[in-house]
């Protein structure tokens, strides 16, 4: 099992030729673990303004699993390749490409398809990655760390002193806010329902206040607050919201409950500032600038020591069963990753250890 994003490395074949190309594919919907199949396609030319990416390695997100499971039947077509987030290295470039070039390590983004080995995809929407982030680090710089950058920037008005609660705070995208939050001099309140989670999180963000509570239960112990994300929903997000001040901000982005906010919450709450985030839309209208200015800052702050997601484990392709199993382990610690057909797993000593 890797622990950290140093031990899952991979390597890949930046020359596919007439290779056929493997890709994660649900012709139904379901749960992944059964609807999905490793299909192999002939692979297709870069066209002008296209690359061809020869992926090194791909998170699994919540978001993957919740829309092969069909919860957005009007905007997925079957057959579906799944996978939001990856990354890869530049294989070749179609007619026009100036940038990125071939060799570059990139993150593609704007919709799903990146649980293959390799894929074509428009230059206009990669990402340029520093070579000085392992692949690893790179394919999980994408929907935790913007979404939390995001969210951050816009909606919190974070600063000195400011309070702020974080409810799911063991996830990887509660990490980055919790890293933001203290990057911004303000006071970060973690809230988990497991006690081994207080020791986790008290180990990574030794100065920051961890409260366990079960889901849905009253937060009279937590104190007042001026900002407060929500990434549950349902009894736990309402909960988490009575505890916000009269004129401070409540942002739910996450719904890991399944029950969505009661539609009257804001009518409850007149004196709070209610948003709701989802990155998607950013993605789809924000200009290119604004996407490179964004990676940017994500990259910088990896570059200059913000914490990676702690990895769980890395699996081939190929054996994307076993990670399946592995990400529904109660034990799991940390993010499960695919790697390529032609990639290797490597465990340094300390990760072994």
């Amino acid at each position: 099992m890797q622990s950290s994003a140093a031990g899952c490395r991979s390597e890949v074949e930046l020359t596919g030729g007439n290779k056929p190309v493997s890709c994660l594919v649900a012709r139904v919907f379901g749960p992944a673990e059964s609807v999905l199949r490793l299909e192999h396609w002939a692979p297709r030319e870069p066209g002008p303004g296209e690359v061809e990416v020869a992926i090194e390695a791909a998170t699994i997100n919540p978001s993957d699993l919740i829309t092969i499971g069909g919860a957005y039947p009007g905007r997925t077509t079957l057959p579906f390749v799944a996978g939001f987030e990856a990354a890869g290295i530049v294989a070749r470039a179609g007619r026009g490409v100036s940038s990125p070039r071939e060799g570059d390590r990139v993150l593609p983004i704007g919709r799903a398809g990146l649980w293959c080995d390799r894929v074509t995809w428009p230059a206009n929407d990669v990402i340029y990655v520093p070579s000085a982030l392992s692949p690893a680090q790179a394919a999980m710089s994408y929907i935790n760390p913007v979404t939390a950058l995001l969210m951050i920037r816009g909606h919190a008005g974070i600063g000195p002193g400011t309070v702020v609660g974080i409810n799911a705070a063991n996830s990887a995208i509660s990490r980055w806010l919790i890293s933001l939050v203290l990057e911004a001099r303000a006071i970060p309140i973690a809230l988990v329902r497991r006690h081994e989670a207080v020791a986790t999180l008290q180990t990574a963000f030794p100065s920051i206040i961890v409260l366990t509570a079960a889901t849905g239960a009253s937060l009279s112990a937590v104190p007042t607050l001026d900002v407060a994300f929500d990434a549950i929903g349902g009894k736990a997000g309402e909960a988490l919201a009575l505890r916000v001040r009269t004129g401070g901000r409540f942002i739910h982005y996450g719904l890991a409950s399944g029950v969505p906010l009661r539609p009257d919450l804001a009518a409850k709450l007149p004196g709070v500032s209610i948003a709701y985030f989802h990155l998607r839309p950013w993605v789809q209208t924000s200009s290119p600038l604004e996407k490179r200015m964004a990676f940017r800052a994500v990259h910088e702050r990896l570059l200059s020591g913000f914490p990676s997601a702690p990895i769980d484990s890395c699996h081939l392709l190929t054996d994307f069963q076993a990670a399946f199993r592995r990400l529904a382990a109660p034990n799991r610690v940390g993010k499960v990753l695919l790697l390529p057909r032609s990639a290797h797993r490597e465990l340094t000593d300390e990760d072994a250890g």
